[in-house]
């Protein structure tokens, strides 16, 4: 096998597992070559902590994190998270958490106000023209709260036609 170039072995057919062995010059190591020596790495050890410069495009399957990892960009202060034990999504944008939605379904955008609606937006929220569609079966509740300054709270009923 020493005597056989890597070109010339034959071409890997089927799955990678992590524990398959690769070949590799290690070009910070000149102890066999100035060019560098040859060493033996695991697929594993390849994929461990690994960059890609450039665009990643996946053809096929998920791309799949373990819980408490993060997809991240820039600096990591922006990022979403995935929660084990809520199944909440976390999205960070300038290291602050802007918006969750949790395990239920539901979608809390800004600081949680708290309650369990399906909807929830706390902080400063400043809308013109909104259209809000209520569905399901006879009336139903539809709350505004201006709670954290000790302004009032508005209750609507929306009744179907």
């Amino acid at each position: 096998m020493a005597d056989i170039s890597i070109a010339n072995l034959p071409a890997f057919i089927g799955a990678s597992d992590r524990a398959d062995l690769l070949v590799t010059v290690d070009v910070s190591d000149t102890t066999e070559s100035t060019l560098g020596t040859t060493k033996r790495l695991t697929v594993q050890q390849l994929l461990t902590n690994a960059t890609v410069f450039g665009s990643l495009t996946v053809t096929a399957g998920p791309i799949q994190l373990p819980f408490g990892a993060q997809l991240q960009w820039g600096d990591a202060t922006n990022a979403i998270t995935v929660d084990q034990t809520t199944d909440a999504m976390r999205f960070y944008t300038a290291n602050q958490l802007r918006m969750i939605i949790d395990g239920l379904g539901g979608v809390i955008i800004g600081a949680d106000p708290g309650g369990t609606d399906a909807l929830r937006v706390g902080g400063i929220a400043s809308v013109q023209n909104i259209r809000v569609r209520v569905f399901g079966g006879g009336s139903q509740l539809l709350t505004v709260g201006n709670n954290d300054s000790g302004g009032p709270g508005y209750r609507m009923v929306v009744v179907p036609n």
